[in-house]
């Protein structure tokens, strides 16, 4: 089986995670692996070396220093280290090539490792903070035909969960959007050319056992490319 590794947020002296990404990875054959928070480069790249895919999971806010802004009042709250840790697993797995699968904070994490930058507040915010409905789809988003999702989901509009007041403002280089939502939002990223590397702004694993098929090919595609990895 292979050996996943996922981010988690730290609270009060814990390493916090929830069981939906770990019980998704389950599902689809392989071992789940929460990492500690450091910001040692030679223990992440240890871990990395370990491991056959890699999960950066949702959370809070980045920091908009990290992306060249100043903070506005409606920033949430950053978490350094995890920031810092997260950064350099996202330029340590793509060097690596490791297969990727951002989620919600994880999207917006690529993002600016790679060069983006981020809405610290989304002017359509109402539309996709709904954390009323964690399982259930509040809105659509059209999928780019061509791309890694389309390929997975096969259909060129899927139903998606939201929770983040936070989006993608500039593209990072070398990113190539896969799917938005209806106020143009990117809500989905891939990076052509490598082994699996899809990021997604909505929930596929709060959704996944909750009689959503698509969130299941998410996941069932990530591990398919993760068995793949010699």
């Amino acid at each position: 089986m292979k050996k996943i590794l996922i981010t988690p947020y730290e609270d009060r002296s814990r390493f916090c995670l929830h069981s939906d990404y770990m019980n998704a990875v389950l599902s689809e054959g392989g071992l789940s692996y929460v990492l500690p928070q450091t910001t040692d480069e030679k223990l992440l790249r240890a871990y990395l070396e370990g491991a056959d895919g890699l999960i950066l999971s949702g959370g809070g806010d980045v920091e908009p220093a990290l992306y060249g802004e100043e903070r506005s009042p409606l920033c949430g709250e950053a978490e350094p280290v995890r920031d810092e840790m997260e950064m350099k697993l996202c330029r340590m797995a793509v060097e690596m090539d490791i297969p990727l699968l951002c989620i919600c904070r994880g999207l917006q994490v690529m993002n600016v490792a790679l060069g983006g930058t981020l809405w610290q507040h989304l002017p359509m915010a109402s539309m996709h903070d709904r954390c009323d409905t964690p399982k259930d789809a509040v809105h659509e988003v059209r999928v780019e035909k061509g791309s890694l999702l389309h390929e997975i989901l096969g259909e060129e509009v899927t139903s998606v969960n939201s929770r983040h007041h936070q989006g993608i403002k500039t593209l990072a280089p070398g990113l190539v959007p896969a799917a938005f939502s209806e106020d143009g939002l990117a809500e989905a990223f891939e990076m052509p050319g490598k082994r699996f590397f899809l990021a997604v702004q909505w929930h596929p694993e709060s959704m996944y056992d909750h009689h959503y098929e698509n969130a299941q090919k998410i996941f069932a595609a990530f591990m398919a490319a993760v068995k793949e990895k010699t």
